[in-house]
């Protein structure tokens, strides 16, 4: 095979895993993202004597730059910094896994090999969503956040067992398409595929149509006042401006009935003294709203200032 053909190769498995994070609406693509990538590991791992290990990651960095790019290049908006740490960082993440992958390919065959990519994917998912910096946005389990009548069971497994479903049937399809290519074990292959996608799929459309609202429904107002966040939200407007602009949103849908407003966690950009914050102007605004429609119940995010005179031993023992 032509190097210009892993390139080409590694830049598709980049295309097809951010598909679902772009505004195109094919999801469904991630269950083949990852087979342009299987196809250059495989021709690495059956002429390893011609190929270091670490050949492969070049190729696998190729993908997962290209992933990263396309998807979180946003980030670069409101740092360049930041935004260039978080792509190459995440490349370089997703690469060394990938790269363990092979050695294990290598050393002990495909099935043992498919089982780590799988649990080290999966761990290093949970970590991305479980340290002080977390961040998920490329769990492979968000892949079909526009496809909710999909993915029904993840209340049950959360998107890790989205993640978990997309590597198995990329695995799955590949050795599918490999059995095709030697005519051995088509069939079969080809029926457990089947039934590890449409199983999961079925259910949930089942679950999807059959719901039922619950019996006492609640009248719930979302507000997003759509406030540049890069050139108005910290710098040119006040809180008092920003909770004006809600409660002016809330005007226009409240009724009688309405038993929930949630605002954005941000409502209150520049924080609040704690034993100031009944006599805030925004918090003032908010108050008199709640006394002209007693049932409703006002949900904000704030920040909250607190003087801390003595010494105290302070330690956050637990994030959540």
């Amino acid at each position: 095979m032509k190097k210009e053909y892993f390139y080409i190769l590694s830049i598709l498995t980049g295309i097809f895993l951010s598909i679902p994070w772009t505004s195109l609406d094919f999801s469904f693509v991630i269950f083949f993202s990852f087979l342009p990538l299987f196809f250059i590991e495989e021709h690495f791992q059956k002429n390893s004597y011609k190929f270091l290990s670490a050949r492969i990651l070049t190729y696998s960095f190729l993908s997962f730059l290209t992933w990263n790019i396309i998807s979180i290049y946003w980030i670069s908006y409101a740092t360049v910094f930041g935004g260039m740490v978080a792509i190459l960082l995440g490349a370089f993440y997703f690469t060394l896994i990938f790269w363990f992958y092979h050695l294990a390919n290598r050393k002990f065959g495909n099935s043992y090999a498919h089982f780590q990519l799988v649990f080290s994917w999966i761990g290093f998912e949970y970590f991305l969503s479980n340290w002080e910096l977390d961040f998920p946005w490329l769990n492979l389990g968000n892949a079909f956040a526009n496809d909710i009548k999909f993915i029904q069971w993840y209340e049950y497994t959360g998107i890790s067992g989205g993640s978990l479903w997309i590597l198995i049937v990329n695995i799955l399809i590949f050795k599918t398409l490999k059995s095709f290519l030697s005519k051995k074990l088509f069939f079969k292959n080809l029926i457990i595929l089947l039934i590890i996608i449409i199983l999961p799929i079925s259910f949930s459309l089942y679950k999807f149509y059959n719901y039922n609202e619950i019996e006492n429904p609640k009248e719930i107002i979302l507000l997003q006042p759509n406030i540049d966040p890069y050139n108005e939200k910290f710098d040119n407007l006040t809180d008092l401006e920003q909770i004006e602009v809600l409660l002016n949103l809330s005007d226009s849908l409240i009724t009688k009935n309405t038993d929930y407003i949630i605002a954005p966690e941000t409502a209150f950009p520049n924080g609040i003294w704690k034993k100031k914050i009944e006599s805030n102007n925004g918090i003032i605004l908010i108050r008199n709203l709640i006394k002209r429609y007693p049932k409703l119940k006002f949900i904000t995010g704030i920040t909250l200032f607190k003087e801390v005179k003595e010494k105290t031993n302070i330690s956050r023992k637990i994030k959540k």
